[in-house]
This record gives structure tokens, sequence and C-alpha cells, in this order.
């Protein structure tokens, strides 16, 4: 069976690098990483990803949830978000939005692990 691929979408570096090496040491492939939701548009349509790890604050002008709705609309890969905001503030900046599953940061290996099994249906 082939590795899932993931894309790291975070725009802290040293918390993605770290979650680069997790990803590794769990058997995943993972695409070059983003901190703006414009060049994780660009990478998941050149890489194709299984399935895309999003900060919901990201630098530029897009937030994490439009740009997971915008690589899911152009290539189908699903998003988790991840966050530090209240589980409050996160219903109400998803209330217009598609479901996405949403793991709460510090970013623990075994919820990333878990979310990324349950999108991909693991």
């Amino acid at each position: 069976m082939e590795k899932a691929k993931i894309l790291i979408v975070e725009d802290e570096m040293i918390s993605a690098a770290a979650l680069r090496n997790d990803l590794r040491n769990m058997g995943y492939d993972v695409c070059p990483m983003a901190a703006t939701g414009k060049k994780a548009i660009a990478i998941a349509e050149t890489d194709h990803p299984d399935v895309v790890l999003m900060d919901i604050r990201l630098r530029g002008e897009m937030n994490g949830i439009e740009a997971a709705e915008e690589i899911r609309s152009r290539t189908g890969a699903p998003s988790i978000l991840m966050s530090g905001y209240s589980e409050e503030v996160i219903r109400e900046m998803l209330k217009n939005s598609e479901s996405f599953r949403v793991i709460s940061k510090p970013i623990e290996k075994e919820a990333v692990k878990e979310a990324i099994g349950d999108v991909l249906g693991d």
C-alpha cells in the first residue's frame, strides 16, 4: 500500500518542522510545506496530497479555512484544521464553512495520527 501524502500548512516554521518529522516517523510522505494559503493551494495542485494539515491562522490574505475550502474544491483533498483558538471561536469561524476535523494546539502526535486515520478511513 502506498504511503499517504500530507501537506502541512503552518506559519510557525519550528512547529511545522516538528510536525513534518513526526509525520515522517509515522510513515507518511510529506509535501513541501507552506506558510500561506496561496502557496498551499499551489502545492496542493502540483503534489496532490491525500490530507492537508492546515493552521487556521496563516500569513497573507487568506486564512486557513478559506485555503482549505479552495484546496478541497480544486483537488478534493480533505483538510484537518489546527488551532489554538477556543472551541467557541472555532465554531463561529466555521459556521458558514464545510465540516472540518479540528485538532487543538499544541499538537499531540496521537491526535494527528487519529485525525488522519479518520479522514482517510483507516
